[in-house]
């Protein structure tokens, strides 16, 4: 990463493996890299995705490049579905204070919920109480993905529904029956929160198991 010439486009790290998996705190080669970028393309456009909260370890590089944003993935706002949803992870109370701490140090944050569950994500008053904790904490852009229905996935999630949300099955169900149908409610809410807290959500593009190839299948 070492040369003199400008770099061009954005430097994405964590779209397909988190940047801040439990080793990081061991090896470092997240920092190392931040720090690279820190000491020779301040003006670099980076940005970071993770689920940890071990970003706050580099609080003082991230602030330190001029175009640097983090996003966290949040996918349910309540610990114990998380630890159910997402064993290893930090809980998303951890993420949430982190992103107040980044903000309060004027790094530029942003959340991913994703995917939103149907009956999980969206539980009556979940995502109202998401979004109202996200903007106490500074955060001001809210990204919301679809749950993606291809087959293996799904058939892990009916069973983690099954044993563990076992009154949220219908729900999963009638989002993969008509996701566009089970979607189109959510617009006007999302839409209430946007004004309601004064920040900026994108709302979920239903996914449909049509849209898969044969290889997929």
């Amino acid at each position: 990463m070492r040369w003199k010439q400008a770099l061009s486009g954005r430097i994405i790290l964590g779209t397909v493996t988190d940047a801040y998996q439990p080793a990081e705190a061991e090896f470092g080669l997240t920092r190392n890299s931040l720090a690279v970028l820190a000491e020779e393309h301040r003006e670099a456009e980076v940005e970071l995705l993770t689920k940890s909260d071990l970003v706050l370890r580099d609080a003082d590089l991230l602030g330190k490049l001029r175009n640097c944003s983090v996003g966290f993935t949040v996918t349910v706002p309540d610990d114990g579905a998380a630890a159910v949803l997402e064993p290893g992870a930090a809980p998303p109370s951890l993420r949430l204070r982190a992103a107040g701490k980044l903000t309060a140090a004027s790094v530029k944050v942003w959340v991913f919920v994703a995917p939103v569950l149907p009956g999980i994500t969206d539980a009556p008053g979940a995502l109202e109480r998401l979004v109202g904790a996200l903007t106490r904490a500074g955060v001001r852009e809210v990204y919301l993905e679809a749950l993606n229905p291809y087959p293996a996935s799904v058939e892990r999630l009916k069973l983690a529904y099954r044993t563990s949300f076992p009154r949220s099955v219908k729900y999963l169900e009638r989002y993969l029956n008509d996701p566009s149908g089970y979607l189109r409610p959510l617009s006007g809410d999302l839409l209430g929160f946007a004004r309601r807290y004064g920040c900026y959500i994108k709302h979920p593009r239903p996914r449909s198991r049509r849209s898969f190839t044969a290889k997929e299948r």
